[in-house]
């Protein structure tokens, strides 16, 4: 995801170090870009499960809570994924 953002130009909207030269009106677009990027990229059902997040710091918070987890089970789940993509 960080790859997609970054291609796109909006990388700076993941850790809000915006230049201090940079508008207001800027500030929000790149975020609304990186949302919609990160919108765009979700599977239905992911998607569904963040759909209510309307800015672009709630919806990523809600992807880490998610998938950031060190838990054994998620980690497990994640090393099936990554083993099954289909290249």
């Amino acid at each position: 995801m960080k790859a997609l953002l970054r291609r796109e130009g909006s990388i700076t909207a993941m850790d809000g170090n915006y230049p201090d030269d940079m508008t207001t009106t800027k500030i929000e677009e790149m975020e609304e870009n990186a949302h919609s990027i990160i919108q765009l990229s979700l599977s239905d059902k992911v998607l569904r499960e963040v759909v209510d997040k309307e800015t672009f710091s709630a919806l990523w918070n809600k992807l880490e809570s998610f998938y950031m987890k060190k838990s054994l089970t998620t980690r497990l789940f994640l090393k099936q994924r990554f083993y099954t993509l289909k290249m």
